[in-house]
């Protein structure tokens, strides 16, 4: 009877040696879409981490960071262009603890279904919705892989999902810079969050220098001010004079 038990222990840590995984083949590395446009705002996220775990990412040169979770397990990307040819890897580092003997390395490449500029769905459900009202926008302008003046938007009210897109409408052109923010999209596959919604918005590409009047859209409100390009367009600057409703900063672009 003695040998039977003995052998039943044995076969038991066999068994449990075999089946039982390493917590850091659980970790995953998982993205919000299998296939993503340009300028697609994309949730990476760390899943399965340890409690207490540092996140450490490393993005290639073409994907510029809109916001990170409170932990920094996940963080919320755009991609300003697309080369195949090019490194498109995401990759972060996991450590457990301050031994860096005992990070774990996770990567994961995103597909692409076009080299087209990120739109938002024409028809999007009520409930996913969610109003703008008495919120403030903060915009950061940059220019787009392609040289369309870009802008990040940021709310100051926080929302419910990491993966949250503020609905715009652009109605910009050779002569004016013009964009009516509407709501905040809360998209499917939501991360819950409590933080500002942070998304892009395109206007146009190649301004020539001059003038242009910029009008912004915001909570039934219009707020005026403008953009002078000068020095063969490689200098942008906007006189905006509003510091509540909507903020553009910086001012200036080189």
């Amino acid at each position: 009877m003695r040998t039977i038990h003995v052998m039943i222990a044995i076969l038991s840590i066999i068994f449990l040696s075999c089946c039982k995984k390493p917590a850091t083949e659980m970790m995953t590395l998982a993205l919000s879409a299998d296939k993503i446009s340009v300028g697609e705002p994309l949730i990476a996220k760390v899943a399965n981490a340890p409690a207490g775990a540092h996140f450490s990412w490393k993005l290639p040169a073409r994907a510029m960071v809109l916001q990170y979770s409170t932990d920094s397990s996940m963080v919320k990307l755009v991609y300003t262009s697309f080369d195949k040819w090019a490194n498109n890897t995401i990759c972060v580092l996991v450590n457990k603890g301050i031994d860096t003997t005992t990070a774990v390395g996770l990567c994961k490449e995103p597909a692409w279904d076009n080299n087209e500029k990120y739109a938002a769905p024409a028809v999007i459900p009520a409930n996913k919705l969610k109003s703008l009202a008495g919120d403030r926008l903060t915009l950061q302008p940059y220019f787009h892989g392609d040289s369309t003046l870009t802008f990040i938007a940021s709310t100051s009210k926080n929302y419910d999902c990491l993966n949250s897109f503020i609905l715009y409408n652009n109605a910009s052109d050779v002569s004016k810079v013009a964009i009516s923010f509407t709501s905040v999209w809360l998209r499917d596959a939501c991360e819950p969050v409590n933080l500002p919604a942070v998304s892009t918005c395109f206007t146009k590409a190649y301004w020539n220098d001059g003038t242009y009047p910029v009008e912004i859209s915001f909570d039934n409100k219009t707020y005026k001010g403008n953009l002078v390009v000068s020095k063969y367009h490689t200098l942008y600057e906007f006189n905006w004079p509003y510091t509540e409703g909507v903020i553009i900063e910086p001012k200036v672009l080189k």
